[in-house]
């Protein structure tokens, strides 16, 4: 069985009436048919808008999803061009090189900003294939699109809080996040004003401003209906007021459920709010809240350690002053060797941390003669080789006493390893070189001239030059090398120094 036409006709032949036939076999007619059918049905049943043009881009057809992105019906697009559609968002520069591709018989492929019937703009991918003629020349044009004004949103929010995200992660403290905060979301909502408020005892109150100043009574008023009890937890539909439409973000956060952040953002534009710039500002409540809650509890734990860490430098402080009182002669002695040290640490690279635990271990470096007896640390004469020995117990007894406090454990390195030597014949053990913290060899120097240049019992305090000479001479022996270069250049360079270090005045509790 297959399909035939048959075309009939009467004749007369030798004087008799007969029918003449003719059959044709339409099989591939049909076959043919049914495709183009079967292609027009599915043309129009493409949920991707489908425009075929002639060689100029006049319209000549278009399915019903092209009516349902553009918003032009069937009959009110073809004949016209489809620059009906443009934007003004793509220069001249972009359809140039889009016609040279399709020109040149291959398929353009690409994404572009349009206009649809009522005005609105979307964001559209679209491919533009030619369509050639047997002799080769381009007779039409297929362009098949698609609406991504969602993924493109979507993708420019995550930009956006990627972008905001990036922005909070450098605040240090409550008052920079603030300030990031109100002039990001400024920029990406095009907004005339933005203001950081939070609720405290009297109130809303102003904490950051960004933008035009603007009548506030206006937001006051919106927020004083706002309590503390019935605060939002997504922005508020946009408010119409003299200035433009207000939304009011309210912060929320994940981090601790049980910390409520009493905080809102308000925002003051002159246009209408997008429903993209709605859902961007619900996208930021809880991450703006969580980056608060977080630098609001790190600025807590700051405060607390810088407190503790006050505690722990007035009890140590007062441990230094109860050495040199003990000890008349080096009265003074533990404020300007920790002072020096200091100066040179820091011209020697340590950082602010590792600094203040040389302080500590500065004014520390002879706790451990507490547990020398009186008779041997206040002998106005030279000691005797049993005395020495028990003196030089002096920094062990220093680790013994101090090792079992935690928060000193980093200050150890001047008590302990103050009077060994650079060419290892020091104590308690021997240290050779850079075997000996170099807080330590940084002390031993300053200790030597301090000691050198105050008045002893048994001697008269040496000038600063005979010091200095003395200290030269003892680089590679006594001394490392490098720490003499930076010791000898701080006086080179800051004379003043010179008296402040050597100073002799009481050390006042």
């Amino acid at each position: 069985m297959f399909p035939v036409e048959v075309s009939s006709t009467g004749a007369d032949i030798d004087g008799e009436r007969v029918l003449l036939s003719v059959i044709r076999d339409i099989s591939e007619r049909k076959q043919v048919q049914a495709e183009l059918d079967l292609l027009r049905r599915a043309l129009i049943a493409s949920d991707q808008a489908i425009v075929i043009t002639d060689s100029n881009s006049v319209i000549e057809w278009v399915n019903p999803a092209f009516t349902a992105l553009t918003g032009y019906h069937a009959e009110e697009a073809i004949g016209r061009h489809t620059r009906i559609l443009r934007s003004g968002k793509q220069d001249q520069a972009f359809y140039a090189t889009m016609w040279a591709e399709i020109l040149s018989g291959r398929t353009w492929r690409g994404t572009l900003i349009n206009r649809r019937k009522d005005g609105s703009r979307y964001h559209e991918e679209l491919a533009i294939t030619p369509v050639k003629q047997e002799n080769g020349v381009i007779a039409h044009f297929i362009t098949v699109k698609q609406d991504i004004s969602v993924r493109v949103q979507r993708e420019q929010q995550q930009r956006a809080l990627r972008q905001l995200s990036a922005a909070m992660r450098v605040a240090q403290s409550c008052a920079e996040l603030m300030q990031t905060v109100v002039h990001e979301l400024q920029a990406l909502a095009a907004a005339q004003s933005v203001v950081f408020w939070r609720f405290k005892d009297e109130g809303w109150q102003i904490e950051q401003l960004a933008g035009e100043a603007i009548r506030f009574d206006w937001v006051a008023d919106r927020l004083a209906t706002v309590g503390s009890d019935t605060i939002p937890s997504e922005p508020t539909p946009p408010i119409v007021l003299p200035g433009g439409e207000l939304v009011v973000v309210p912060l929320t956060g994940s981090v601790c459920p049980e910390y409520r952040l009493w905080v809102a953002i308000t925002l003051l534009a002159s246009e209408p709010f997008s429903a993209v710039t709605i859902e961007l500002l619900r996208a930021t409540t809880e991450i703006i809240g969580n980056a608060l809650y977080r630098t609001e509890l790190f600025e807590k734990v700051q405060q607390a350690n810088a407190e503790l860490r006050q505690a722990y430098d007035a009890t140590i402080e007062g441990w230094a002053r109860a050495l040199d009182l003990r000890d008349h002669e080096t009265e003074g002695h533990s404020r300007r060797v920790t002072e020096l040290t200091m100066q040179i640490a820091a011209r020697m690279g340590f950082g602010a941390e590792e600094l203040v635990y040389i302080r500590w271990g500065a004014l520390l470096h002879d706790i451990g003669k507490m547990g020398i007896p009186d008779a041997i640390l206040r002998k106005p004469g030279p000691l005797d080789e049993q005395e020495w020995a028990i003196m030089r117990t002096h920094p062990t007894l220093a680790v013994e006493l101090l090792r079992p406090i935690s928060f000193l454990a980093p200050a150890l390195d001047i008590p302990w390893c103050h009077h060994e030597k650079w060419d290892g014949t020091g104590y308690p053990r021997g240290l050779r070189g850079e075997e000996i913290p170099l807080a330590a060899r940084i002390f031993a120097v300053v200790d030597v001239y301090d000691t050198l240049t105050s008045d002893r019992p048994y001697r008269a305090a040496w000038s600063h030059e005979r010091a200095l000479s003395y200290i030269r001479e003892q680089s590679g022996r006594h001394f490392d090398p490098q720490v003499i270069e930076v010791f000898v250049s701080l006086f080179a360079t800051q004379a003043s120094l010179v008296s402040q270090s050597a100073s002799k005045d009481s050390y006042h509790a």
